[in-house]
């Protein structure tokens, strides 16, 4: 693997882990097949500060599989955020506003 990937490995099983982490507090989440973009998965959860999602590499659905997220989209369908978005999102969370 490249430093790129390396990068790339890092963030995607943190998003995953986090996800993870969410669904076992309790918080809506899952991932499903996202067939416009080339049957990469999408992990997603709803946080206290509004929906997240990261899409995976295809290689990453077993792990999915044997995660214990469901394998099932948001119940709202993705809310139309932009990655700026997410970011807020993200932030507020972690700084514990609540606000996005």
């Amino acid at each position: 693997m490249s430093d790129v990937d390396d990068v790339y490995e890092d963030r995607n099983l943190a998003g995953v882990a986090l996800v993870v982490s969410r669904y076992q507090e309790g918080d809506l989440a899952g991932w499903y097949v996202d067939e416009d973009t080339e049957a990469w998965p999408v992990v997603w959860a709803e946080m206290p500060t509004d929906e997240i999602s990261y899409h995976v590499p295809p290689e990453r659905r077993e792990l999915l599989e044997a995660s214990p997220l469901p394998n099932e989209r948001p119940p709202g369908g993705y809310d139309g955020y932009t990655r700026e978005d997410k970011n807020r999102r993200l932030e507020a969370f972690v700084r514990r506003t609540g606000e996005p």
